[in-house]
C-alpha cells in the first residue's frame, strides 16, 4: 500500500523520493517520485511494500552518485500509527479543539489563538525514539486543504520516563487568510532535516469561519 512521505526544502526546487532498498541509481529514471510542493513542503507517494521502508529525498533530476546527496530521508518503520499516537496522548488537543479517539480533532476557528499559555495549545505524547536527543529535536505541525496550508515548529520536551511530548501554539495569523474547509493535518518529528516520526492523519479537521 502507497505511503505519503514528507520533507521541507527550498520554494520551488525539484524534488525526488527514491529508495534505499537499492544499491545503486542504474534505476533512478524509473524508481524516482516526483514530490509535489506546497509552500516549501514536499510530498510523495511511494510504494514501501514492494521497495522498503527507507526512503531519500534529492534534488534535480540528474541521478545522484551517492545517497549522501540527499536533502532528507524517511524510515517508515519509525512512523507512529495515527491510533496508537492518539492512545499515547495525555493532555490531547484542549479546550475547543480536542482530539476524539477516532483521531478526528474538533473544528478549529479561522483566525483564532491556540495557545499552550490560554491551556488551547496543542500537545501529543508519543514513546521516545530511540537513539535521538529531545532537545537536539523539532517538531512540525501543518494542515492542507486545497492550495491553503499550515505548518507550525513547536517544542520536543523530554518527560524522562521513556515519552517525549510535542507541543504547539497555532496562532491566529497562521490561519486567518486561509479558506473554509476539511484540512487533513500531520504532526512530525524532525532531526536535522530528518524525519524521525512522522503521522499521516487519516482524518480531517474542519476550518471554520468566526461568527463573532
Amino acid at each position: 500500500m502507497a505511503k505519503t512521505i514528507v520533507t521541507t526544502h527550498t520554494t520551488g526546487a525539484t524534488v525526488y523520493a527514491f529508495p534505499g532498498s537499492q544499491a545503486n541509481f542504474a534505476n533512478w529514471a524509473s524508481l524516482r517520485v516526483l514530490a509535489t510542493e506546497t509552500v516549501g513542503e514536499f510530498e510523495a507517494s511511494v510504494d514501501d511494500d514492494t521497495y522498503g521502508p527507507v526512503w531519500y529525498f534529492f534534488e534535480g533530476s540528474t541521478a545522484p552518485t551517492s545517497f549522501d546527496d540527499h536533502i532528507a530521508s524517511v524510515n517508515l518503520q519509525w512512523e507512529i500509527d495515527l491510533l496508537e499516537l492518539l492512545s499515547k496522548t495525555t493532555n490531547g488537543v484542549t479546550t475547543s479543539a480536542a482530539v476524539a479517539t477516532d483521531g478526528t480533532i474538533a473544528k478549529i476557528i479561522i483566525g483564532d489563538d491556540y495557545l499552550l499559555a490560554n491551556g488551547r495549545g496543542f500537545e501529543w505524547t508519543v514513546d521516545e525514539v530511540t537513539g535521538f536527543v529531545a532537545g537536539s529535536c523539532t517538531c512540525t505541525f501543518g494542515g492542507k486543504y486545497k492550495d491553503n496550508t499550515w505548518l507550525v515548529t513547536g517544542t520536543v520536551v523530554d518527560n524522562e520516563d521513556g515519552t517525549w511530548t510535542l507541543r504547539f501554539n497555532l496562532e491566529d495569523t497562521d490561519t486567518a487568510n486561509l479558506e473554509p474547509g476539511q484540512y487533513r493535518w500531520s504532526v512530525g518529528v524532525q532531526y536535522n532535516g530528518t524525519v524521525i516520526t512522522r503521522v499521516m492523519s487519516d482524518c480531517t479537521t474542519a476550518l471554520v469561519e468566526k461568527q463573532t
